[in-house]
């Protein structure tokens, strides 16, 4: 695939995921505001865990905060580092099987949880790329709440429409249940790795 075409695929996710839950303020399910977040001073440096090494990438991005801090970064954005599905994959990092496991191939929770507090040492954030518009076609959601997809008019769960990312099943997000179990699965991460 060329650089072109990740370059399109990436900017179409973002511009989707910005719509995608997208709600009024009057929306009971949805937790207040933290507080103003500014992004004054921000600097980011997005990795791509499986580019720091073929086993364990998550200790090689540890041992580059030197080097990342260095560049002055102050904030650390992990592409997906979930455990990857593999019915009708294509090998893409987005295509989530389980929420709240590593992908194998980058290491464990422990390196993940070291990764943390070495950044943090460093005066770095970290922060996880969460993928909310689709999962993997073997995660477990798709066979326990089928409900929490969309389908098609004979009832079957459908990939997102227009994109051509066949290897993902997409999500519903006017199912409150499914909201919840994200929510909660975003959470997990937080209590666990940060």
């Amino acid at each position: 695939m060329r650089l072109k075409d990740i370059l399109k695929i990436l900017c179409s996710s973002l511009l989707l995921l910005s719509f995608t839950g997208c709600s009024s303020d009057d929306d009971p399910d949805m937790p207040p505001p933290a507080g103003d977040v500014t992004t004054d001073g921000m600097v980011i440096y997005e990795a791509n865990p499986a580019l720091f090494g073929e086993a364990q990438a998550l200790n090689g991005l540890t041992a580059q905060l030197p080097r990342i801090k260095k560049l002055e970064a102050n904030v650390l954005w992990l592409m997906p580092i979930f455990q990857q599905g593999e019915k009708n994959a294509v090998g893409s990092p987005y295509c989530v099987k389980d929420y709240r496991a590593i992908n194998p191939a980058y290491g464990t929770l422990s390196d993940l949880k070291a990764l943390v507090t070495k950044a943090h040492a460093e005066g770095i954030l970290v922060i996880l790329d969460w993928v909310a518009n689709h999962t993997a076609w073997d995660h477990a959601w798709t066979t326990e709440h089928k409900d929490w997809y969309t389908q098609d008019a004979n009832g079957n769960i459908v990939s997102p429409p227009g994109m051509g990312w066949d290897d993902v099943a997409d999500l519903n997000y006017d199912n409150t249940a499914m909201r919840a179990a994200m929510q909660e699965a975003m959470l997990y991460w937080l209590t666990e790795a940060d």
